[in-house]
């Protein structure tokens, strides 16, 4: 059974795409989705987005950075994630329609998770960071419910700070994001 670290909170994740290169701990997001609220375990996995999960700023699909400074360094070897999904009903400007879960699209598709001693700088730059894992997010399932995904990490390596980059999402109009995120050693 993996060790779940304890949610973080504002002053210790950061955001960042190629439109808005560097650290900044609110931006770029979009209202009511800051990046730590994907890591708060408080937040609730079902009904309305808003207040619960992180997304880019509208229109910003692709080139995307969310990163957690652990505060030590721990050899994680697995994320939990639960992809972007929005139980309001379902939008036609936010890509191929979804009986439930709304704009589940604007989830992260294809992207990398890379491990690091130093902060992570904008989306794009790599210097210092080592790459733990590249593929596809799966996108979240057409239910207002839980849907629990995992990625195995093959890390060996004490990394205080992980990076997860996201490439694109899957055919959404307004952003990418993630409902939930934890690190897990």
């Amino acid at each position: 059974m993996a060790t779940i670290l304890p949610a973080l909170d504002i002053y210790n994740v950061g955001v960042s795409s190629m439109r808005s290169p560097g650290y900044n701990p609110v931006t770029p997001h979009a209202q009511y989705y800051y990046g730590y609220y994907a890591f708060d375990t408080s937040k609730s996995l079902i009904n309305q987005a808003a207040n619960n999960s992180w997304i880019s700023h509208a229109g910003e699909k692709h080139e995307q950075r969310i990163w957690a400074n652990l505060g030590s360094q721990y050899v994680i070897t697995r994320l939990y994630y639960e992809n972007y999904h929005d139980s309001q009903p379902p939008n036609p400007n936010w890509g191929p329609p979804s009986t439930t879960a709304g704009s589940r699209y604007d989830g992260a598709y294809e992207g990398s998770i890379w491990g690091s001693n130093i902060q992570p700088e904008s989306y794009g730059t790599y210097e210092g960071l080592t790459k733990l894992w590249e593929g596809e997010f799966v996108i979240h399932n057409n239910l207002n419910a839980s849907d629990p995904q995992y990625i195995t990490l093959a890390n060996t390596t004490l990394f205080q700070y992980y990076t997860i980059d996201v490439n694109n999402n899957h055919t959404g109009n307004f952003g990418i994001g993630f409902r939930r995120l934890e690190w897990q050693y």
